[in-house]
This record gives structure tokens, sequence and C-alpha cells, in this order.
């Protein structure tokens, strides 16, 4: 991702002599004022730009392989993902965010795909 520089200063520029020099209290210095322009245009790329990483997906998850609830779980989670209906809610490239939720409460977590079912 890049950023255009010259916007960043031009508006760090406009900030800084914005600023009412007859009122000396309060006065941001340039850097101060450099600094609040590059926090401006990084929000406002992070607003542009949405990750591809992670999408929000509804899919219905059968199963999970049984040596890794074992082993990231303990016996009364396992009870109550055994009982659970399990819905993928967020994908990855390799991973799923499931989403368990059975009578004793939800259990939320990630999962490898290749685990799944």
């Amino acid at each position: 991702m890049r950023y255009d520089k010259s916007e960043v200063m031009k508006r760090a520029w406009r900030t800084y002599k914005s600023q009412d020099f007859n009122y000396k209290k309060g006065l941001w210095s340039f850097a101060k004022c450099l600094s609040k322009a590059w926090e401006a245009v990084k929000a406002e790329v992070k607003r542009t730009v949405v990750a591809p990483a992670k999408k929000a997906i509804e899919k219905e998850i059968k199963a999970i392989a049984d040596w890794f609830i074992k082993k990231k779980f303990d016996q009364n989670e396992r009870y109550a993902i055994s009982l659970s209906d399990m819905t993928a809610v967020k994908e990855t490239e390799k991973a799923y965010f499931i989403k368990a939720v059975s009578d004793f409460g939800t259990i939320s977590f990630w999962c490898p795909k290749s685990l799944c079912k």
C-alpha cells in the first residue's frame, strides 16, 4: 500500500499555517501537524481499502476432526460442541471462524479448513 506523501505534506502545512499565531498558547509544532496528517491519511486509506483476508460467510459445518476438539477444548466444552449447531461465520484462505451454538452456550473458535467436514 502506497501513500501519497505529497498530499500528506500539503495537509500538514495547511494545518500548520491555519493556526492563529497571535495566540501563542496551544500551538502545534510542525512535527505534531505532520503526525496528525499521517493519522488522517492512514485512517482514510483504511476506510477505503477493505481487507480481503476475512470474508463474512454462513456455512454449516457438520463435523470437525476429533483430535482437534480433544486438543483444544476441555471436557465440558467438548460436550457442548458435540451437541451444538456449528456455523462458519468468517473465512480466510486456510481457516474458518466457527460459532458453535448449543443450549449450554456459544463457543467461537478458529479451525483449519482441512479438519472441517
